[in-house]
């Protein structure tokens, strides 16, 4: 009850600011923004555009879906956005579930109706960017530390720089056994056994007979096989048994024992 008093109290205080403030244009990036961003873009942004529309960028906002432009701008009635939110002329009322209150869609009209601005002329930028799988790789220049004797790879740079920026100081380096013991419950699962061969290496011969190991294919199917909810049984109700399912653990197994491509 509380809650719902307060978000109408918010609500009631922005429609009067964005009403009672002659000149003063609803940002995209203020309440118009923070609306879409809650009630809009989960089904129409960068990740899923539901109808064909998406509502993170103007131009795609302006374009429209399947029902034509959702916006458009110096004309709220005129605009689809509003006409889904409003459920004007029998079209499904937008977003599903609870529909927004009208403090929240009056935000939405004086928005267009002042032209939809997206953001202030001075933070303009060019498109944006697509999803981070597909943008080309790009090396960071190396930060500066103070402390050169630590450092050992470009790695390291990054690392100490931020903790020296935080005014902190790396941890001491792990003792031998501590780093053989990490090395093996990360690559097999397993600890190292007393005076085996792998503990008596040098690190990065360990690791690499460690890699070698069929344990590694073992270890790392793991997780693998419990993404795909992988079992021997049903494990519902009768639990019946699925006679050939080791074949696929045995054959993950061995993809990755043999450093198959994904």
């Amino acid at each position: 009850m509380l809650e719902t008093m307060s978000r109408a109290a918010m609500l009631l205080g922005l429609l009067l600011t964005a009403q009672s403030l002659p000149g003063t244009a609803v940002s995209y990036a203020g309440e118009a923004g923070k609306l879409l961003d809650r009630h809009c873009v989960t089904c129409h942004g960068e990740a899923l555009q539901q109808s064909g529309l998406r509502l993170d960028r103007r131009e795609d906002a302006l374009r429209g879906g399947r029902s034509g432009p959702a916006i458009r701008p110096g004309d709220a009635s005129a605009s689809e956005l509003v006409r889904r939110l409003e459920g004007r002329e029998g079209v499904l009322r937008m977003p599903p579930g609870a529909p927004l209150l009208p403090a929240e869609i009056a935000v939405f009209r004086r928005w267009i109706d002042d032209g939809a601005p997206w953001r202030p002329p001075s933070e303009a930028a060019g498109p944006a960017p697509g999803h981070w799988s597909l943008r080309p790789n790009r090396r960071p220049p190396v930060p500066a530390t103070r402390d050169k004797d630590w450092v050992r790879n470009p790695v390291d740079s990054f690392v100490l720089a931020r903790l020296e920026r935080e005014g902190l100081r790396p941890s001491p380096e792990a003792p031998r056994h501590a780093l053989a013991r990490r090395a093996h419950l990360d690559i097999v699962g397993l600890p190292p056994e007393p005076g085996s061969a792998a503990s008596e290496a040098g690190h990065e011969e360990m690791v690499d007979l460690l890699l070698d190991s069929p344990h590694f294919g073992e270890r790392w199917a793991a997780p693998w096989l419990d993404q795909v909810r992988y079992a021997d049984s049903d494990g519902y109700e009768k639990d019946s048994v699925r006679p050939h399912a080791w074949r696929y653990r045995h054959w993950v197994i061995e993809a990755l024992n043999r450093d198959m491509p994904f």
